[in-house]
């Protein structure tokens, strides 16, 4: 069975080495804790995809209904921006 090192505080994983084994922050974690999932029963792992299977709806992502806003214009504001448009890039 592989050995992984997991540290403590941010549970990042690494594999298993002696060096990084005398880390106090780092322990020492067995493959099946690392992967419960390949070591599960089949009884659990059958009733698993039953669940996801159930979950397989599709969303609806059509956007048609949803009105296009033009943003309000201020004729004042625009001639302003162009003027200062204009000194800038001289």
């Amino acid at each position: 069975m592989k050995m992984w090192l997991k540290h403590t505080e941010d549970g990042s994983v690494y594999d298993w080495n002696e060096y990084l084994a005398k880390h106090p922050k780092l322990v020492a974690v067995s493959d099946e804790e690392m992967f419960p999932e390949k070591y599960a029963p089949p009884q659990i792992v059958a009733k698993m995809e039953a669940i996801k299977a159930k979950r397989t709806e599709q969303l609806a992502l059509f956007t048609d209904i949803i009105p296009e806003e033009v943003p309000p214009t201020n004729e004042e504001l625009d001639a302003e921006l162009t003027v200062r448009t204009r000194k800038r890039n001289k």
